[in-house]
């Protein structure tokens, strides 16, 4: 899962930095049904000596537990932010990061073209009026009659076309090579953290 693929570049990113590398990591934030505001960093739940030392004011704070925040419910209150700890100064600032996005394409002949696009695999394939549905009724802010993104005689150019132009997550599966290159970064740290 993604967020589990962030918590371990959080956990290796807090703990391999140097002087020419700044850390790294991944924290999110949510609202309460109490208004009260909900945060937890993504790393590893286990204490480690040299990331607890660095960062002191971590150590008391929350993990993240990915099968929370992976639920439907919680996908929809969450903001995740990569966050950092720069210069000399170790000055913190973060960057909102997007679950998910649209993308709409106004095509000739009055035709368009919608895709929904999301990190966390949550949203189906959806094309077309649903798409331009689904938009609508997840604009924060606005309601779905408000927001009119085409003239009405404007209609989708349908699936066949639309995905001729862009398929959005096609879930090939990936050679990784790792016989030649090695396992790299999240696969040394995915091995010491199972012993």
């Amino acid at each position: 899962h993604l967020l589990d693929f962030w918590r371990v570049a959080s956990e290796v990113l807090m703990e391999t930095f140097s002087e020419t590398k700044d850390p790294h990591w991944v924290e999110a934030t949510w609202l309460n049904d109490d208004d009260s505001v909900g945060h937890c960093i993504l790393r590893a739940k286990k204490a480690n000596p040299v990331r607890d030392e660095r960062f002191p004011d971590f150590v008391k704070l929350p993990t993240c537990s990915i099968p929370k925040l992976t639920t439907r419910a919680m996908l929809h209150k969450i903001s995740l932010f990569l966050m950092t700890e720069a210069g000399a100064y170790k000055a913190r600032r973060g960057v909102r990061v997007p679950m998910g996005y649209w993308k709409v394409v106004n095509l000739p002949n009055n035709k368009y073209c919608c895709w929904l696009m999301d990190q966390t695999d949550e949203v189906a394939p959806v094309s077309g009026e649903a798409c331009l549905a689904t938009i609508k009724a997840s604009s924060w802010g606005t309601q779905a009659d408000e927001i009119k993104l085409f003239h009405p005689s404007v209609t989708s150019a349908g699936d066949e076309y639309c995905n001729a132009m862009f398929t959005p997550n096609p879930k090939r599966s990936v050679n990784c090579e790792f016989k030649e290159i090695g396992i790299g970064w999240r696969g040394a740290y995915i091995l010491r953290e199972g012993q």
